[in-house]
Formats: structure tokens, sequence, C-alpha cells
């Protein structure tokens, strides 16, 4: 199980994803009057004056990432099975593509969402996120090669 190269794809990924549940900034909202961050707990506004961020709109965006690690843990725990493994892959790699779109969305469209004078600017945690994805995908690449290869030793047989 660990000497394959997808185990250390899919464990480089959950280490990606788990970096962001530390609750590490994703955005950085900002107008002259109040700034905002955005990571995977919520939105949290603060008017320059004040000294703590209070939450104003609570996403749970966190529940998507715990599914995608739990996601790529069910991939690595069913090496023996490399069909059911690929299927495993191939469903997370689309989810979480899809979360990373729907995140870029959120980054170029966010501050027009909000406010018109909003700058919005990325942080470590939009980084991280998208580290994340080709691993994903090296992962179902390896699986592919790994199940053409023992497909063709089986077919030799």
């Amino acid at each position: 199980m660990i000497q394959r190269i997808q185990t250390i794809y899919l464990f480089l990924s959950v280490l990606s994803l788990g970096a962001l549940l530390s609750g590490v900034t994703i955005l950085n909202f900002s107008s002259p009057e109040t700034s905002c961050i955005f990571n995977v707990f919520g939105l949290f506004w603060k008017n320059n004056g004040d000294a703590l961020y209070e939450p104003d709109l609570l996403f749970p965006y966190y529940i998507l990432l715990i599914l995608l690690m739990l996601m790529h843990l069910a991939t690595i725990f069913n090496f023996k099975k490399l069909k059911k493994q690929l299927k495993w892959a191939q469903y997370s790699f689309l989810i979480y593509v899809i979360s990373g779109l729907a995140l870029l969305i959120f980054w170029l469209a966010g501050g027009e969402m909000f406010d018109a004078g909003l700058t919005v600017t990325p942080a470590i945690g939009l980084f991280l996120f998208i580290a994340g994805i080709p691993f994903s995908f090296l992962a179902v690449k390896a699986i592919k090669k790994d199940k053409a290869l023992i497909d063709s030793s089986d077919r030799i047989r």
C-alpha cells in the first residue's frame, strides 16, 4: 500500500486539505472602512476600529473538506480493489475540481457580491487548496497505470 506512488499523492492532497482546517485565511476582502476574511468556517467581518472579527455568514465549507479527506483516505485503503479505488479517486478528483472552480469564482466575483468597493486578495489558504488538485490528478493517473499493468498481465496468463 505505501510503496505505491498514488498513496503518496493522495496523502499529500489530504495534508493540503488538512492544513485548511486549521483556520487559514483563504481570501481577504478589504475596503477603506471594513475588512473581511474568508476561511473554511465562514466570512468574518471587522470594522477598522474593532479588534474582533464577528461571523457574518457561516459556510459549512469545512464539511466539504472533511468529505474530500475521507474520500481520499477511502481511496488509499481500497488498494486491493483497483476498480473501486479508481472510482473513488475519480469521484474525489471531480468534487475537488468543482469546489476549486467555485472557490475561484468566489475569488473573482466575490468583491462585487458584497460591495462594489471591496478589493479581493488571495491568501495562503487558496494556494493550499489549489496545490492539492494536481496531487489528486496524479493519483488518478497512477491508479489507471497500475490497473492497465495488472490487466495486461492477466491477459498474458
